[in-house]
């Protein structure tokens, strides 16, 4: 059997083999590949083509009985690992691609680091990633690369665009700010002197856009923010930009402020005493004031913000802007066996904006926005976006029994009572009709798609009828393609518009919530659509979501 030996050059890091055919058998290229893996150079690149020569070499000098002539090739290369540095073209990471070794070392923190610094990478290095990059090299076999990113630019922070903050309090904000008196404690009668404006007071600051801060490629070059862009004040009715300062907002007329996104506007205001038999139904294009309370029978209508410092009973009020009761809002169901959903109420208040009270009992309420209450809220009927008890920071307030039909949730301290009197909260209010419109666009989508496979049997007719092949035939494959492709674009566009609305459909769904601080109780019932919950024991804090068609507890 033919004989292999092995031996290694540092000088040129190559194997040589010298094959021994005294026994004249001849060596295959089998048996060197077996003899070269079984040694301790098998970590070695192992050069197939030299190799085979060696063996025909050995082979020939065997046939010419030449047993005794030397055969030595190099057949395997000890190669260090080869690292090659990646920069992405927008220059912010910097990817290290490194071929493992063949029997040579592994590659060194240090020189990595080397290479990136020849690749022009000086800054982000990533010294975690470049260990585990090495870590990787040790498990993987000769040859194998290994990727890694090791380098990271900084992206710069842009700058924040201006933002506006209300330096003037408005009625909402006062309902939980009544004044400290001497001993520190707080009368809960006194909520203070009630703000409106006069001309020449501030109502929002502007804050300057600010630049943000640069940052840096892995290059080391600077990478320049985003300045933060000069955001036009909201100028609304009865306001000015500030003569002395161009950051500041400023009334222009007494009244009432109300905050806008990006501004205020004032409203003119009514101040009255009460609204009752003296003062009569009010409708006022604009703000009021009510220092009293608003007495049964009475109605009041405005386009602007309406506070009444007092008590709404009974009364029926219709605000275009925001509605703020500093105390509670009071009213009966005309029969008192009514079914909730269908009574009708003595107390009816429709806003359009946010609505704000202590406490609210037995009141048919539509609110375009949010209901916010601080105490109670009783045996009511409420369709609004949102109810909030207390604030988001600190939740507050019970509700007990009731029909609150909200698009969005409801979050409060305590929901429902111990007694298990019935309370019913109805989410997503315009889930029926967007279901009904993504069924219509269903049917839609597949009615374009019964017509497009019959253009199809058109077109496909047409191309088979080669009997007719004239100016007419001609004709109608180009009316067939032209309405091929007005089918398609309006396939396309049902398309479309089922999936946008699916997403939001879905989407709506899975934001609702229902949140309470300190109970749940039961025979609460939730329902969105089909689905459907009721509490059958009392919890205690409770956060509910929807999710895969269902309600569940979180």
């Amino acid at each position: 059997m033919a004989q292999f030996f092995f031996e290694f050059d540092e000088t040129s890091n190559k194997l040589n083999v010298s094959i021994n055919c005294e026994d004249e058998v001849a060596p295959t290229d089998a048996l060197l590949f077996e003899a070269w893996h079984e040694s301790d150079f098998n970590q070695f690149l192992y050069m197939e083509a030299e190799a085979k020569k060696a063996v025909a070499l050995a082979c020939q000098n065997l046939v010419q009985k030449k047993q005794d002539a030397e055969v030595k090739f190099a057949i395997a290369e000890r190669r260090p690992a080869k690292v090659k540095i990646i920069v992405a073209t927008d220059m912010m990471s910097a990817n290290a691609e490194v071929t493992a070794p063949y029997g040579g070392a592994l590659p060194k923190p240090n020189q990595i680091a080397k290479c990136c610094a020849q690749a022009g990478v000086t800054m982000g290095l990533d010294q975690a990633a470049i260990s585990s990059l090495i870590k990787d090299l040790e498990k993987v076999a000769p040859g194998e690369v290994v990727n890694q990113t090791i380098a990271h630019g900084k992206e710069p922070e842009n700058g924040v665009d201006s933002y506006f903050e209300m330096l003037s309090k408005s009625a909402r904000e006062r309902v939980l700010e009544p004044q400290a008196l001497e001993n520190g404690k707080v009368d809960m009668r006194d909520l203070g002197e009630l703000i409106s404006v006069k001309p020449g007071d501030v109502l929002v600051k502007r804050h300057p856009p600010t630049l943000g801060k640069p940052g840096y490629n892995v290059k080391g070059d600077a990478v320049k923010p985003k300045p933060g862009a000069k955001v036009d004040f909201d100028i609304g009715q009865g306001t000015v930009i500030s003569p002395d300062d161009e950051n500041l907002l400023i009334a222009d007329i007494p009244g009432l402020p109300y905050e806008m996104k990006n501004g205020a506007r004032v409203d003119n205001v009514l101040e009255l005493k009460g609204v009752d038999v003296k003062s009569g139904h009010i409708d006022f294009e604009g703000g009021v004031i009510v220092n009293g309370d608003v007495a049964e029978g009475m109605k009041l209508k405005a386009s602007g913000n309406v506070t009444v410092v007092g008590f709404v009973e009974n009364a029926n009020l219709e605000i275009q802007g925001d509605l703020t009761v500093m105390k509670g809002i009071i009213g009966r169901k005309v029969d008192d066996d009514a079914d909730l959903a269908t009574a009708d109420f003595h107390c009816n208040i429709k806003v359009s904006g946010d609505i704000s009270a202590k406490y609210i009992q037995s009141v048919n309420i539509e609110c375009g926005n949010q209901v916010q209450f601080y105490g109670q809220i009783l045996h009511s009927r409420i369709k609004a976006n949102s109810i909030l008890g207390g604030s988001e920071k600190a939740l507050g307030g019970k509700i007990v029994g009731g029909l609150y039909q909200v698009e969005q949730g409801v979050k409060c301290a305590s929901l429902g009572a111990i007694a298990s009197t019935n309370t019913r909260i109805e989410l997503f209010l315009a889930l029926k009709d967007q279901l009904a419109r993504k069924a219509l666009l269903a049917k839609h989508k597949q009615a374009k798609i019964e017509v497009l496979e019959e253009i199809k049997l058109a077109w496909q007719h047409l191309r088979e009828d080669t009997e007719n092949e004239n100016q007419n035939k001609a004709d109608l494959i180009e009316q067939t393609i032209k309405s091929y492709k007005q089918q398609d674009k309006e396939l396309r566009k049902f398309s479309h518009a089922y999936e946008q609305l699916a997403k939001r459909i879905e989407t709506q769904q899975n934001a609702v919530y229902i949140e309470t601080s300190k109970n749940l109780f039961s025979k609460t019932q939730i329902v969105m659509g089909d689905v459907s919950f009721t509490s059958v024991e009392d919890w205690g804090p409770t956060k509910i979501i929807h999710k895969k068609r269902k309600f569940v507890r979180v």
